[in-house]
């Protein structure tokens, strides 16, 4: 119990830490990249593709489980 108050406490200021620890023109490049990458078009049908591969896995699974 006390390691997972721990780690709720701790973590979230070792994350401000390094984040502060960035440069600032290092991290507006970091946030244009993102900002780039997020513009970008979604593949609906490769979307569509993992979930059936995902959904084809976990059937055959289930079917290996009863037979």
């Amino acid at each position: 119990m006390l390691g997972l108050l721990d780690d709720a406490i701790l973590l979230p200021f070792g994350i401000l830490i390094a984040v502060r620890l960035i440069p600032a023109p290092l991290m507006k490049e970091i946030r244009e990249t993102a900002a780039r990458r997020q513009e970008r078009p979604m593949s609906r049908s490769g979307m569509i593709a993992i979930f059936a591969l995902w959904l084809a896995a976990a059937g055959f699974s289930v079917w290996l489980m009863l037979k």
